[in-house]
């Protein structure tokens, strides 16, 4: 897979995670976590090209891929990181909810990260 075919997959399978997350439906969430922390390693094997990627989704036009990519760049752009998830954890819903929790566990060391 080239970094580009990583990069779409990722976002799919963050964006079924937050439509599967909205509407309650916790199996196609589950299945779609797994397949995203699956893509995880294998985004960062590119190293640099990875985390630019990372950072590149961040700025999506879905707050669930903008959650997750944040997350997952937490280890290696914190500044950037924290600047996509801060204004996610000040709104309402499940995604915001996700961002302050992520923000909360980071803060204090305890964020277990694929």
């Amino acid at each position: 897979m080239t970094i580009d075919e990583i990069k779409i997959a990722y976002r799919m399978h963050a964006t079924a995670h937050g439509k599967a997350t909205m509407t309650g439906d916790y199996k196609a969430a589950n299945r779609s976590h797994d397949e995203l922390v699956a893509l995880v390693p294998v985004m960062r094997s590119f190293g640099e090209a990875g985390t630019a990627a990372l950072r590149e989704l961040t700025e999506d036009a879905d707050e669930a891929v903008v959650c997750w990519s944040a997350t997952h760049l937490l280890a290696s752009d914190e500044g950037k990181a924290l600047g996509a998830l801060e204004p996610l954890a000040r709104k309402p819903g499940p995604i915001g909810f996700n961002a302050k929790m992520v923000i909360q566990q980071w803060k204090k060391g305890e964020l277990p990260l694929p």
